[in-house]
């Protein structure tokens, strides 16, 4: 066992400079025409094969831009754990913040409205009552004269009274009267004004319901541009820097790893190497920058030129990104 992991490091210590001079190599100038990255040359000891790759979460939940506007602000960095329904930052929409300002300030001028209506209520409500009190009173006063005109008109006839007595009767009469009716017009108008403002105030109260469920609609459009965790996990990518324009189509803004102790290595062998390898072979995992141990893994699958080994990591340490060495067994 102690040779296969002098075999192994020796192994990683080859693909690590083989590495080195491909990073040289790519320092130099391209050519005018782009190549394609040449898979990594595997290096065969016995019945294995030694890669270097990529370590990834096998399992990574993406989550789209919201809405479109400008990312305001990460709550969060790469590497923090949240839990589902945390704020991960905000994307500034000013169409939504003005569609929100626009609903409130309506909401506003009509709650002023609904509240100077009912004012003015209150206060016809006053005046009619003062009204009415004095209709009652100059009709009582009317009913009075009335009594003592008809009075002195019988006696008239009869000779009884002084025709200057029935006549004041008689004026006195008529203008109590008439006042009468003056009063009973203005207690009347104060009644169909306050059953006017009444129903003004009911069509405002509907109008206010709608402008309060126009502003709820307003507030849940702009509190959309919230970034809400999907899942609880680990965060390992942030799409783009707090200030940078974002954009439904966005589909990975945040990516979130959902079980950050199952990962994967991917690692791309060249053409002869990956002829050989097939899904379910046996793998040895080596992260020097956390551990010397090994870790079993296996084959997961095989997608075109790379090729995906799934291990448990035991280590918080190991995580979406680093590099790490793989050797496969061949059977």
């Amino acid at each position: 066992m102690k040779g296969k992991w002098l075999l192994f490091s020796a192994s990683v210590i080859l693909i690590a400079i083989a590495a080195g001079a491909l990073s040289r190599l790519r320092q130099q100038p391209e050519p005018t025409k782009k190549q394609a990255p040449e898979p990594t040359k595997a290096i065969q000891a016995g019945d294995e094969i030694a890669l270097m790759g990529k370590i990834q979460a096998a399992n990574i939940t993406p989550l789209a831009a919201p809405v479109d506007g400008y990312l305001e602000a990460w709550d969060i960095e790469v590497g923090q754990e949240v839990a589902e329904g945390q704020l991960l930052g905000n994307i500034q929409n000013s169409g939504l913040a003005d569609a929100r300002q626009q609903a409130q300030e309506q909401l506003e001028s009509l709650q002023n409205r609904i509240s100077n209506m009912e004012s003015q209520i209150l206060a016809a409500k006053l005046e009619a009552a003062r009204a009415d009190a004095e209709a009652s009173r100059v009709t009582s006063e009317a009913s009075r004269l009335e009594k003592i005109y008809q009075r002195q008109a019988m006696l008239i006839k009869e000779g009884a009274t002084p025709r200057l007595t029935y006549e004041k009767s008689e004026r006195e009469y008529k203008a109590a009267q008439e006042e009468a009716n003056t009063a009973a017009a203005v207690a009347k108008g104060a009644g169909e004004r306050i059953a006017k403002l009444d129903a003004d105030l009911k069509l405002m109260k509907t109008g206010l319901e709608e402008r309060e469920a126009a502003l709820e609609e307003a507030t849940e459009d702009l509190e959309s541009a919230n970034i809400l965790a999907p899942v609880d996990g680990l965060v390992i990518k942030l799409g783009v820097d707090a200030g940078a324009e974002v954009s439904r189509a966005m589909q990975d803004l945040v990516q979130i790893a959902t079980d950050p102790d199952l990962l994967e290595v991917v690692v791309e062998p060249d053409a002869a190497a990956l002829e050989r390898l097939q899904p379910g072979m046996p793998a040895l995992i080596q992260v020097p920058d956390v551990t010397s141990e090994g870790l079993e893994g296996t084959v997961k699958e095989i997608k075109g030129n790379q090729v995906i080994v799934e291990f448990t990591s035991p280590y918080p340490a190991i995580k979406h990104g680093m590099s790490a060495a793989v050797r496969i067994k061949i059977t």
